[in-house]
Parts: structure tokens; sequence; C-alpha cells
């Protein structure tokens, strides 16, 4: 059985967000996988929007675990590609407008799209090296794919290592199996990128289970 038919097997979409933040336990820019893993297989803008507001409340609650205590992320970059379902649509500019006005602790919000269509192939990530080397200590930026470019070699990376898995006897039959795996097993970042803007440093792994999403556009 290929990979691809063993993946639809599973009944399972991973959703790929890495995280720049500002760890203040290192003094710098960090950058972190998380990995949305859910049976809930339409890919829609409400997956999107909720798993970012859940990724900005990881950091929040990592900000107010430092020590010193530390604020709420105040600026939030998103990057995407141009999938229309999913982030270029009214209801994603609609939800971005009551988000930033919303009690988050933001002042800014800014959508960027970084390749074209829904194509695979390189994303040029909109930091600058003399941006990074200014990163604001309070601006949280999140890339999101459903698998493409360096999301492709982290996702993927996963999904081949749980494909071997299966083969060796772990049972991985369903979206919580393969969370459970992941998190057990590819914690740990082994390989470089050779880019020190994409460089991985920790992974981080979410499961959402069917119904997690609404199953409509609340500002239609």
């Amino acid at each position: 059985m290929s990979q691809m038919k063993w993946f639809k097997k599973l009944s399972t979409v991973i959703l790929i967000i890495l995280a720049h933040y500002f760890d203040f336990a290192l003094g710098r820019r960090a950058c972190c996988t998380h990995f949305c893993v859910t049976d809930d297989l339409e890919k829609s803008n409400e997956m999107i929007t909720h798993c970012v507001d859940h990724v900005r409340e990881f950091y929040d609650r990592k900000n107010a675990a430092a020590v010193p205590v530390q604020p709420p992320n105040a600026h939030l970059f998103l990057g995407a590609d141009n999938a229309a379902n999913q982030a270029k649509n009214n209801y994603h500019f609609a939800w971005m407008v009551d988000y930033v006005e919303e009690d988050h602790g933001l002042q800014t919000i800014q959508q960027n799209f970084t390749a074209e269509q829904h194509g695979k192939g390189t994303v040029s990530v909109p930091i600058s090296n003399q941006s990074a080397h200014s990163f604001c200590s309070f601006t949280l930026v999140i890339f999101t794919s459903f698998l493409e470019g360096v999301w492709d070699a982290e996702g993927g990376g996963g999904k081949t290592g749980a494909e071997r898995a299966a083969l060796h006897g772990f049972e991985i039959n369903t979206a919580f199996d393969l969370y459970t795996f992941l998190k057990q097993y590819h914690s740990t970042v082994t390989n470089s990128y050779h880019e020190a803007l994409h460089q991985v440093d920790t992974r981080e792994f979410h499961y959402f289970p069917r119904g997690t999403f609404l199953a409509y556009h609340p500002r239609r």
C-alpha cells in the first residue's frame, strides 16, 4: 500500500503550523512546528482560524509562564498560500477584523499570501535576515499549510515515520493513533534545513476531534 493510500485510509488531516516567536528563556527568536491532527476532512477556513487561535493562546501562556512574566503577543503575522477555501476569502478577512478587536491583547494582525495558487514548491518567507535580527519580542509569526515547502519536510517526515512504524506492528488506525505516535516518537528535531529563518527548534502536537470546528461560516 502506498503512503498516500495508507494516509487516506486513516481519514486524517494534518495542518502544519510554523510559528516564529521570541523565546525569553533562550533570549532569541525560535521556530516551532505545530502538528494539528484531526479526523475532520473539510480543510475549512474555520479549521484554519481555530488552529491559529489555539496556537496563539499556546504562546500567550508561554509568555505568562516566563520569568519575569511577559505580556501577550501584541502583533500577529499570518502567512499562507492562496487556497481560497482556507484563507484567501472574505470570511477569513472578516474573522481578522473581529479577532484583532476582541480581547486577545493584539494590536495588529496581518495576512500575507506567499505561494501562487495551491501548488507545491518553494514558499518564500516574508521575513528578511535584517528583520530577523531585530525580531520584536511580542510578535508572533504563524505560517499555515497542508504540507508545502518546509511544511512538506516537517509533515512528510512525520507521515513517513508513522507509516513505517505501522508496517512494523504499531497500531495506527485513526487520527488519534497518529497524534499519539507523533507526540511520542516525532518530538525531537534531528534534521536541519540549512536556513536560519526556517530552522525548526521544537515540535508540538495538538489533536482536534471531529466536531471541533464550526460547520458553517459565523460571519455569513
